[in-house]
């Protein structure tokens, strides 16, 4: 426990990033398991599919994801955030947000279903839509997630999931190779979806306590969700939406490209996405310390610097090489946009933390005015754009609204957080992360000698610097030594 002192960083910070720090990498481990079964599915899809069969699949997914950002609409980061600040198990807390947000899940699934007969069920992408609608409507029992993050037993979560995407596959492949089309593949994907929810569910319940919910409750929540479930929403249709529009501006040959590009800058936002998901209680808990909350946050920027950063990096240099591998050579036009979306993932990754921290620290006006003003530009920007430029237009289109999104995240947080910590810690990373550049462009001829090269390079700078997260550990003595140094 600590005495309340902010600036006794030996009593405070160790303890909560060391929690932060395990439940994190749980997480990670979870997510590149999960991301290796996924990638495998999508390359498969890739390549039965057709480009324009996958650009069909993938429109009606982009279009699912975005009914599912309603369906959130911040319940599940309030309960992160009151879960994080009180007790983990509590059970009056949890069954009402599942009340709250399932309720409102179904009326989105509904609200889908009128949707898609209103557009015309003649259309692919409209059927891959509906399909997936009973996911969309049952959404709501996700919720019951923010248990196991709050509780930091987030190992158990990993292997629910792991096991159902492990069953995923199999049926997906299935149906796929058989000659399913994108219809019959979206209905064995939201099978599995809805078999993982309930699993989460059932289990989440019996880890807190048997107080029921309450109207009270529900109406606090419902009343604290409503203005980051705003800005959440906004959030996440700037970051999808392109891939819907796209679908009705251009070709479906050209919206597969496109949608091989997105299902890429999916996986490079995986990683910061799951790191803020596992440390937003933590943040929460020490949002009324402004140097405590600066050194927390330094600290999960520093993890995202090390581990998600260089990843974006290599896409942007081997793009070539991860489309070829990935979805097949049919998919050539792909690699241009896979490596402009890349640019972007490198500033979510910083949006990411500072996004984390403006809803730890309540900052909600904030959040809306900036997921409006980054929507509009988006939506506005696409629609003048794509149709004159193609897709290439929405892909740097992503890139100005991350930058600008990351920018008034930096800007709405400078007074609640100290920044000291947060450039102490982005010094060696960013060095390594420029010697990864130097030496991967030098020798991109090679693929494969660079891929060595440049991770190595990326490395060796960065121990050099001392740069590697104290909290993370390695498993030689000697290169924690040479790596991490005393900070």
């Amino acid at each position: 426990m600590t005495d309340g002192t902010p600036d006794d960083e030996e009593q405070v910070q160790p303890p909560e990033s060391a929690r932060i720090a395990t439940s994190a990498g749980q997480l990670l481990l979870r997510r590149v398991i999960v991301q290796v079964l996924s990638a495998l599915s999508t390359a498969v899809l890739a390549r039965t599919l057709g480009v324009a069969g996958f650009g069909d699949f993938a429109a009606g997914l982009a279009m699912y994801y975005l009914a599912l950002s309603v369906c959130d609409f911040g319940f599940g980061s309030v309960l992160a955030r009151e879960l994080g600040s009180g007790r983990a198990d509590d059970g009056g807390l949890v069954r009402s947000m599942l009340r709250v947000q399932t309720g409102w899940s179904v009326a989105v699934g509904l609200g889908t279903v009128a949707f898609a007969v209103a557009a015309g069920l003649s259309s692919p992408r409209i059927q891959v839509l509906l399909a997936l609608t009973p996911a969309v409507a049952l959404f709501g029992l996700s919720g019951v997630r923010q248990v196991f993050y709050a509780s930091y037993r987030t190992g158990r979560l990993g292997l629910i999931d792991v096991a159902t995407n492990a069953v995923q596959l199999g049926i997906v492949t299935v149906v796929a190779v058989s000659g399913g089309g994108p219809l019959a593949v979206a209905l064995a994907l939201c099978a599995m979806i809805l078999v993982n929810c309930v699993v989460v569910a059932v289990i989440g319940l019996r880890m807190v306590d048997a107080d029921p919910s309450t109207a009270a409750v529900r109406r606090q929540m419902l009343t604290h969700s409503l203005p980051i479930g705003i800005s959440s929403l906004l959030a996440s249709a700037y970051f999808t939406l392109d891939l819907s529009i796209v679908g009705f501006l251009v070709p479906s040959r050209e919206v597969g490209y496109y949608a091989a590009a997105t299902k890429a800058l999916s996986l490079l936002v995986t990683v910061p996405g799951l790191v803020v998901a596992a440390s937003l209680a933590g943040l929460s808990s020490h949002a009324a310390d402004r140097a405590q909350l600066g050194r927390l946050t330094a600290q999960v920027w520093h993890w995202l610097a090390v581990s998600a950063l260089p990843l974006c990096i290599a896409v942007v240099l081997y793009a070539p090489v991860v489309v070829r591998v990935y979805y097949g050579r049919g998919y050539g036009p792909a690699v241009p946009l896979v490596r402009i979306l890349a640019l972007s993932g490198i500033v979510a990754v910083l949006s990411n933390v500072f996004g984390a921290t403006m809803v730890a620290t309540r900052r909600n006006r904030w959040l809306v005015v900036q997921g409006t003003v980054a929507l509009c530009g988006n939506v506005l920007g696409n629609l003048l754009l794509v149709p004159r430029f193609g897709v290439t237009a929405s892909a740097w289109l992503t890139v100005a609204t991350e930058v600008g999104v990351c920018a008034g995240s930096v800007i709405g947080m400078r007074r609640s957080i100290d920044m000291g910590p947060v450039r102490h810690v982005s010094l060696a990373p960013l060095a390594a992360g420029a010697a990864m550049v130097v030496v991967g462009g030098a020798t991109v001829s090679w693929p494969i000698p660079s891929m060595a090269a440049s991770g190595a390079a990326f490395l060796v700078v960065l121990g050099a610097l001392r740069g590697w997260p104290e909290e993370v550990p390695l498993p030689v003595p000697l290169l924690r030594r040479f790596a991490v140094g005393s900070r």
